[in-house]
């Protein structure tokens, strides 16, 4: 025996894992290359970690030809703070931030957590790590941060400094 319901939750709850990655779509328009020459486009990417395909579209006279190729964006250095959507005043809760070095040149980093005024870092706030590349090269570091007494939750940021030795 069941209320009801909940078929619709369910169906919704499908609805928004389907779309937890935004799909990245960028076009450069037409560009013309004479035969024998080579020719660059930029495109800027927005903030986006993964692979993406590029696809070229060539035309000459009636002839059509098309190629792709699937290329890795990352940065030598990510960082993947995981903090609440929601908080009240005076909260006290922990922020774990995941630090990922994806270049071999990384082996030596420090990592500074900096809060807007409505929040208080009352842990540590400032990280040495040191990556070795035999294993996974992730690191995870936690903090603990206090809500004050403000209404919303503006900025958090990690900026972050590689040093290589």
């Amino acid at each position: 025996m069941s209320i009801g319901g909940d078929e619709e939750a369910e169906i919704r709850a499908g609805e928004q894992e389907a779309r937890r990655f935004k799909a990245v779509s960028l076009f450069s328009g037409v560009k013309e290359v004479k035969a024998g020459q080579r020719s660059t486009i930029k495109l800027k990417m927005p903030q986006y970690i993964g692979s993406v395909r590029a696809q070229l579209v060539g035309v000459s006279g009636g002839a059509f030809v098309k190629k792709d190729t699937v290329i890795t964006v990352k940065k030598p250095l990510m960082v993947l703070p995981t903090v609440p959507r929601a908080t009240k005043p005076n909260d006290k809760f922990k922020i774990p931030v995941s630090v990922f070095a994806m270049d071999s040149d990384v082996q030596n980093v420090k990592v500074s957590l900096q809060v807007s005024p409505e929040l208080k870092i009352t842990g540590e706030n400032n990280f040495s790590l040191s990556f070795s590349f035999v294993h996974f090269p992730h690191k995870k570091i936690r903090t603990l941060c206090n809500r004050k007494d403000y209404c919303f939750l503006r900025q958090f940021t990690i900026p972050d400094s590689i040093g290589f030795y």
